[in-house]
């Protein structure tokens, strides 16, 4: 067999090779931008600490590099910072280039036990069972295939569980950055009955992808369900990211309103909100969705921080965030820490009163690794303010504190990359009950298993209402 190898990089206009020099310069500016803006830096390492590891980052930029290599010798910068909203980013007509031109498998997997399996492809043409296991991909084993894609991710703290999902949700651009884009791949799978097969996978450019999907009719991202013979909702909620619900022509005041008339008319007892993979950094959203079953004043977070309220060194190659700084240091107060605190007298830090119309039966929030910020944040207050359960995986958000909202993106001046860092930090209301550098902790733990790929059947789900079921 022969294959086309295309480098997913060679297309990109532009793309050249930097000198050490270069690459060193545009290195100074993220270290200057993290130690002045970034909202909690040092969470895991101090700052002596982490200038060590920019400098051993530096010293090893002894030859040019291009844009793509460059980026892939930042990520161990980011994964000590520890925080998902860290980043580097190619330019943006790179970004589109390599999303319509780039050739990506078009197999969807997941992990399982440290094992890659074969959900289904973006192709519905079955050519893989679903439910089988990858042995190889063009010779690859999957051990190293899987240890190789988890280095190239980090996410909030040390959540090995969210890397996981995140190699799942972004497997086919991360198998193409590591081993190379293809026309074609070899996969070799066990189909479960110790019987391995070879199929030959043609690869997919977003181009083809999207010509390919363009009739699929999309599902609204908030949906629910209301069961009467088990007296329960099932409420989907896969974003809480009111861009995203805005571009859905939804209105989350008018859902959640409709919802509580609803689940009043068929005296629905019991609801669960699934939260899997949803996020948003509004977490405005949060507090919208709790309001509707809280029974008692709350609030999402104890304290808001930042770091600075100046502009920051190369702010004259940032995208724009005027209004920010031009209001921060009016919101927030300097404290003997050294932190700009937002005060407590501050509307969002007041509590919040629950709705005059509510709902008052069980409550169920279902997360899984990829239930980030606003997503979080609600498993977070149904668990900590004891209205109800918090079920399925860990979150993907810190339990404790995470960096979000506002973000600071900075071109660098060589490559042309963009580096972002968050410039606010949450603190959550109440106490974690797990690891510090973990999400939050699920009351009972729902996991993915292997039956639920080979019959195609939303396990968990069939799972979670089975428990419900007995507890009655």
């Amino acid at each position: 067999m022969v294959f086309v190898s295309v480098d997913p990089y060679a297309q990109v206009p532009g793309n050249r090779v930097f000198t050490p020099e270069q690459l060193r310069e545009d290195l100074e500016l993220l270290r200057t931008t993290v130690h002045e803006a970034h909202a909690d830096p040092y969470r895991f390492l101090g700052r002596a600490e982490l200038d060590h590891l920019f400098d051993r980052v530096s010293d090893g930029m002894s030859y040019a590099l291009p844009v793509d290599a460059f980026i892939d010798s930042l990520e161990v910068l980011f994964r000590a910072i520890g925080d998902g909203h860290t980043r580097c980013d190619f330019p943006r007509d790179a970004v589109a280039d390599m999303a319509l031109r780039t050739p990506l498998l078009p197999v969807e997997i997941v992990i399982i036990d440290s094992a890659l399996y074969v959900r289904g492809d973006r192709m519905g043409s079955s050519a893989i069972t679903p439910g089988s296991r990858i042995v190889s991909i063009d010779g690859v084993p999957d051990s190293r295939i899987l240890t190789a894609l988890l280095d190239r991710v980090h996410g909030d703290g040390r959540s090995g569980l969210q890397r996981s999902r995140l190699v799942e949700r972004d497997f086919a651009a991360l198998h193409a950055k590591e081993f190379g884009a293809h026309a074609e791949h070899v996969i070799v799978c066990d189909n479960g009955h110790d019987v391995l097969e070879r199929v030959v996978v043609h690869a997919l450019t977003g181009e083809e992808l999207s010509a390919a999907t363009a009739e699929q009719v999309a599902l609204p991202p908030w949906r629910s369900n209301l069961d009467e013979g088990r007296s329960l909702a099932w409420v989907e909620l896969n974003t809480l990211d009111a861009r995203a619900l805005s571009s859905a022509d939804q209105r989350p005041e008018r859902f959640l309103g409709d919802l509580l008339r609803e689940m009043e008319k068929k005296k629905i007892r019991t609801v669960v909100f699934d939260l899997r993979g949803a996020d948003g950094a509004d977490l405005g959203m949060a507090e919208q969705v709790f309001a509707i079953v809280a029974q008692k004043p709350f609030r999402v977070v104890r304290m808001m921080t930042v770091r600075s309220v100046t502009v920051p060194t190369w702010y004259r190659r940032a995208v724009p965030l005027d209004d920010f700084y031009a209001s921060a240091g009016g919101l927030f107060a300097l404290e003997e820490t050294g932190l700009f605190v937002l005060p407590p007298t501050d509307e969002r830090m007041k509590d919040l009163p629950a709705s005059q119309r509510r709902f008052d039966g069980a409550v169920y929030v279902l997360q899984d690794g990829l239930t980030r910020e606003a997503g979080a944040a609600v498993g977070t207050l149904v668990k900590r303010s004891g209205r109800g359960k918090l079920i399925g995986e860990q979150g993907g958000t810190n339990a404790v504190s995470y960096c979000g909202g506002r973000e600071l993106t900075i071109t660098a001046p060589n490559t042309g990359v963009r580096f972002t860092v968050p410039l606010i930090r949450y603190t959550f209301e109440g106490a974690a009950t797990g690891p510090q550098d973990l999400g939050e902790l699920p009351d009972v733990e729902f996991k993915r298993t292997l039956e639920g790929l080979v019959t195609g059947e939303d396990a968990i789900r069939r799972d979670v209402l089975s428990f419900i079921e007995g507890l009655r």
